[in-house]
This record gives structure tokens, sequence and C-alpha cells, in this order.
């Protein structure tokens, strides 16, 4: 996420120690990865930085709505493109930092006639079933007062260890090679699925 500070934007992308595949442990895992997620074109902060500020909660909402378009070849909003998308999701979105991105995205869905509901997660336990079914999983995180960043959760890994990861998207990049390690704790603010039926 980026905020203006004294009107510098001020990146926090070490606040939330994300991991870089090369960088895992090297020993037995198991894991999941929802299916076609590394072939969506995810779409990054730094791609909209000109006009928006604090839209790491509308790259999210668009990187959801993308992983629906692209990935699963559903047959709406086919002459967008992700930065159109961008655009109009952020338009009902605007500047962060922003608590919820659920309602903004049913709305944005809903104008293609499309209808995506949400499931409150509380645990990892939670997410992995979710992971597990193929849905996206959007995460915001915390690190202090007004330090909040949004990224989606792609998948797990679970060492034999019992230490815990998130395979997400960090909104900084647009690859699925970085992790996050699950802490006890308030890092985590709240997660959501988003599924269409």
């Amino acid at each position: 996420m980026y905020f203006k500070s004294n009107h510098k934007i001020v990146n926090h992308k070490d606040d939330f120690k994300f991991i870089d595949i090369k960088n895992m442990p090297k020993t037995s895992y198991t894991s999941k990865t929802i299916k076609v997620a590394e072939k969506i074109s995810w779409i990054r902060t730094g791609d909209s930085k000109d006009f928006a500020i604090n839209q790491c909660g509308a790259t999210v909402a668009s990187n959801i709505f993308l992983y629906y378009k692209e990935g699963l070849g559903e047959d709406f909003a086919y002459t967008l493109n992700s930065t159109e998308i961008f655009a109009e999701v952020y338009d009902i979105l605007g500047n962060g930092p922003i608590m919820s991105i659920s309602e903004a995205l049913k709305k944005y869905f809903k104008k293609f006639g499309i209808i995506i509901k949400t499931k409150d997660l509380y645990s990892f336990k939670d997410l992995k079933k979710e992971i597990e079914k193929n849905i996206i999983v959007a995460i915001l995180l915390e690190k202090g007062l007004m330090n909040w960043h949004w990224i989606i959760c792609l998948g797990y890994r679970i060492y034999v260890d019992g230490a815990e990861y998130l395979r997400i998207i960090d909104g900084w990049n647009n690859n699925i090679d970085k992790f996050y390690k699950i802490q006890r704790g308030r890092e985590w603010l709240s997660a959501a699925s988003y599924f269409i039926k």
C-alpha cells in the first residue's frame, strides 16, 4: 500500500516480510495453488500509480475480477483490458486505505449481470478449504495504524514442521512466486473468499 506523507509516496513493502519462492524453506511440504493462477496477467499497484493512490484494495478487487474473466474463461467484460477494469473498479472504490472491498466488487460484477458471493474466513483451516475448491481469497493485512495492505491468496504450503505459508499476489509484483508466513497475532485483519454461483 502507498500513502501520502508530506506529499511523498511512502512504500511499505518491507513491513509485511513477503518471501520470494527462492527463499522458502527447503524441507518437505504439501501444497495447493488454485487452478490457472499462473495464466493470469495480474495487475500491480505500480500500473496505476500515475492516477491512483493507496490503490491496493482496488488492485485486489480488479485481480479477483480478472481471475474470473481470464482464468476461468467467463464470457463477460470481454472487450475490457486490465487497465480499463482497474479504472472502473477504482472509480467505485476510490482512494484507500479501504477496510472492505466486498460491496464495491459485488457492484462491479453486477454491472455485467454476475452475482459474486463472499464468505468471511477466520482461520488458516477456513482459508485452506476455499483454496482446495479453487476459490480466490482476499486478505487485509495490518502492520500499524493506517499501514494496511490487501493481498490475494492463491494457495498454501504446509511444511513438515507445521509452518503454514500463503502463496500470494502481493500487489507490487504480478507473479505468483511470493509467500507470506502465517503469523499468530494482529497482522491478518480480515479475509474473505469470492466465488460465482
